[in-house]
């Protein structure tokens, strides 16, 4: 298998892994072709492997069947159309990029400047269709309807941006003037344009980790000058955005007044970002625990009943259906029963968040609530394994504890998306998901 045109898909699978027309993310259908080509070297190859190796493997034969129950289930071919093809071109690309490390030196000896750079691309095309957006539609956000996911399945790409800026620069001695330094400025500013929590949670994560191998470095001066210039990049950039959010606004409602103090709808620091939104989850939640209090309907709470919901839903399965679940996609439908019997319980449905339980709708779910439902318990263990196995592999890596410490973080970031977010559809989480993948490579 030539080597020349392959090294070539790791870049353009994290460049598009985001893109989506209508829902659909299209990024894997580059792909496709490929994978018709060579399907027989493939073959031979993946059955070559131990038994190890092939446990991954195994995992997405086990979701391509599942997506072949979904669709006989809710009698919908577009789950074979989408989400078989998927699986195939995970399967490929998990091991393609095994082998290139292995056998293309050039490849292996850079994969984390290719990581590097794609990413960071990834996040400059993000920048300029947000900037596409506010000329449009007088915001950032409008255009992710059409084109781009946004929110936590957009922002899961940022470890890889992180960890492999993390390694290029250690091997700068994390020099101040670097463009790693400035890349990371530009994604404090990308992070405040789409206010994105779990981009402030990533920006913690690194400047704590930088601030621990700083001090076991003894830059003592390089520790404040970072907190400063990041803290402050992140304050200025939100007042900024916040100025230009008010002005698009009131400039798309024609109500321009230079009297009004656009600064202030974007003040807020990095932690009272985290912090008052984790003390807002706490509270909100409380409510709903101890006084079946649905009544204020905020996403965070949206998401913390629709974990309720999917218990419920699971508690009313068989037990095939506990053991195996429904088929992959079909909770989506298939939970609506349930949702109705909560907006009928606590009379909630038209208060504050008219389509927050949508009535006979398709339902945009949780990653957890998903796999719990669509996959059953044997679906939840095969990937709690998998996340185990990449735990275990990147605790045994032979690199320095403060790496391997950050490499956790990241993991852990990416199983907290599955809370929030639905990014199982993006073959770049799948990569950090998988033991011995991008995480972990040298394993």
């Amino acid at each position: 298998m030539k080597l020349s045109y392959i090294n070539y898909f790791l870049p353009i699978l994290l460049i598009f892994s985001s893109l989506k027309i209508f829902g659909y993310v299209l990024g894997f259908l580059f792909f496709i072709p490929f994978i018709i080509k060579s399907r027989k070297k493939i073959f031979d190859n993946l059955y070559k492997l131990s038994l190890k190796k092939k446990l991954v493997l195994y995992y997405f034969y086990f979701q391509i069947i599942q997506a072949i129950i979904g669709a006989i289930v809710i009698s919908d071919a577009r789950i074979l159309i989408y989400w078989i093809p998927f699986y195939i071109v995970c399967i490929y690309i998990y091991y393609i990029n095994k082998i290139n490390i292995i056998k293309d030196k050039f490849y292996g000896l850079n994969i984390f400047s290719i990581l590097y750079n794609s990413s960071l691309l990834y996040f400059i095309l993000y920048f300029l269709f947000n900037i596409f957006s506010y000329l449009y539609f007088g915001n950032s956000y409008d255009i992710q309807d059409n084109f781009w996911i946004g929110s936590s399945a957009a922002f899961n790409i940022s470890s890889i941006l992180l960890f492999s800026s993390y390694n290029l620069w250690s091997k700068e001695n994390f020099k101040l003037n670097s463009k790693y330094n400035y890349s990371f400025i530009f994604f404090i500013f990308v992070t405040n344009i789409n206010d994105s929590r779990l981009g402030a949670l990533y920006i913690a994560c690194f400047m704590f980790i930088l601030l621990i191998k700083h001090i076991q470095i003894r830059k003592f001066v390089n520790i404040i000058l970072l907190l400063t210039i990041y803290l402050s990049s992140f304050q200025i950039s939100s007042y900024y955005v916040g100025f230009v959010n008010s002005y698009t606004q009131l400039k798309k409602e024609n109500k321009i007044d230079w009297n009004t103090n656009h600064f202030s709808h974007g003040s807020q620091s990095l932690f009272n970002i985290l912090g008052d939104s984790s003390i807002k989850f706490y509270k909100e939640n409380k409510l709903v625990l101890e006084n079946d209090n649905f009544r204020e309907l905020t996403p965070d709470t949206t998401r913390f009943i629709s974990l309720l919901i999917a218990k419920e839903k699971f508690n009313q399965s068989n037990l095939y259906v506990k053991l195996f679940g429904s088929g992959w996609y079909t909770s989506r439908i298939t939970i609506n029963e349930v949702n109705d019997q909560f907006a009928e319980k606590y009379k909630y449905r038209y208060r504050k968040c008219p389509d927050c339980m949508p009535r006979n709708k398709v339902n945009q779910l949780q990653g957890v609530v998903s796999i719990l439902l669509d996959t059953g318990l044997i679906g939840i263990c095969l990937t709690g394994i998998l996340y185990f196995f990449n735990l275990k592999n990147i605790f045994f890596l032979k690199s320095d504890l403060i790496l391997k410490l950050f490499y956790i973080s990241l993991l852990l970031i990416h199983f907290l998306i599955l809370f929030i977010g639905y990014p199982l559809n993006n073959i770049g989480y799948i990569l950090c998901l998988m033991p011995g993948g991008l995480f972990n490579y040298k394993e």
